[in-house]
């Protein structure tokens, strides 16, 4: 009955997000199943996890855990993903067990999520243009180790946010310009835990959501 009470209140939290707010993916995870993760929102967004992933207890019901350089998620840029002048916002659960250069927790056509290239456990954001320019925005926040904590990471009309546990930790802006992948034909793929090479994540994610406009404070909370 717990689980099914559950299940029941995920399914109403993505629901009603997807609803009112434009909600691209939702994943929980919460099912149980591996390959493919379930998308809870809808059929688009499924992909392939490559290599070493298991299941874990994670923040509620179940989450991946990745090994360093054995395991990812991919899947292909859909259209509903493109990134535009709107933004976009990403936020999910995080555990991880050490934050390097190496790092990558998020990729695709116009951005990547990644350790920072100094500190160990934290993070950094790189922006790529459509002109081919591109930008390092680097958080100073030092991200727990062997916690759960909440990322929420908000970009779009000249400002990078960062909410950590619900709260706007930094916030900078950059130069507004178009995000490559507005027009761009070539359909990147999207990477989790890792890029598709040697820049993997060892830890656990769960709870992952991808909205395409930028989200506000309280919609950052309403994800924990």
């Amino acid at each position: 009955m717990r689980n099914l009470i559950l299940a029941l209140f995920i399914l109403f939290l993505a629901i009603s997000l997807n609803a009112s707010s434009g909600l691209v993916v939702f994943w929980s995870i919460d099912d149980g199943r591996v390959n493919p993760v379930s998308n809870i929102v809808g059929e688009e967004g499924q992909g392939k996890l490559r290599g070493k992933v298991d299941l874990d207890k994670g923040v509620r019901g179940y989450a991946l855990d990745f090994y360093d350089q054995d395991g990812f998620y991919s899947l292909e840029l859909l259209d509903s993903w493109v990134l535009s002048d709107a933004g976009f916002s990403v936020g999910f659960w995080l555990y991880h067990r050490g934050i390097d250069a190496n790092t990558v927790l998020v990729q695709a056509s116009g951005f990547k999520l990644l350790g920072d290239p100094v500190y160990k456990n934290r993070i950094a954001l790189k922006l790529f243009f459509a002109d081919g320019d591109r930008e390092v925005i680097r958080f100073p926040v030092d991200i727990p180790e062997r916690e759960w904590v909440h990322l929420c990471v908000v970009v779009g009309r000249g400002r990078v946010d960062l909410y950590l546990n619900g709260t706007l930790t930094f916030s900078e802006s950059y130069w507004d310009n178009r995000l490559r992948g507005d027009d761009d034909p070539v359909r990147e793929k999207v990477f989790i835990a890792g890029d598709g090479d040697k820049n993997t994540f060892s830890g656990e994610i769960d709870e992952f959501a991808w909205f395409p406009r930028r989200i506000t404070e309280y919609e950052c909370a309403g994800l924990i």
